[in-house]
């Protein structure tokens, strides 16, 4: 893993392209924590942040965004990382 700074914070990810993070180190329970269950500083660093997850040739954007009070919705997979990316450097919010 590399540290990268994005909207001067730390995160520690396998890549990052463009500011949009590729396989990051998420927090414990990123998956299943409620959204009022995080912390202000949790919030400030992950809400509206898309990022692309990896899993065999698959390149999912998901983001921890107010479409679900739990877990970060799936915005969407894609074949390749450049696609993922493009799409993910569209949904920044912040």
């Amino acid at each position: 893993m590399k540290i990268f700074q994005i909207n001067n914070s730390d995160y520690a990810a396998e890549n990052a392209i463009n500011d949009i993070l590729i396989n990051p180190d998420l927090p414990n329970n990123f998956f299943t924590m409620h959204i009022d269950d995080r912390s202000q500083r949790h919030l400030e660093k992950w809400f509206c942040l898309p990022f692309v997850l990896t899993h065999e040739q698959t390149f999912k954007v998901l983001c921890l965004d107010n479409n679900s009070d739990v877990m970060p919705s799936e915005l969407g997979a894609f074949d390749n990382l450049e696609e993922a990316v493009n799409f993910a450097n569209t949904q920044k919010l912040s």
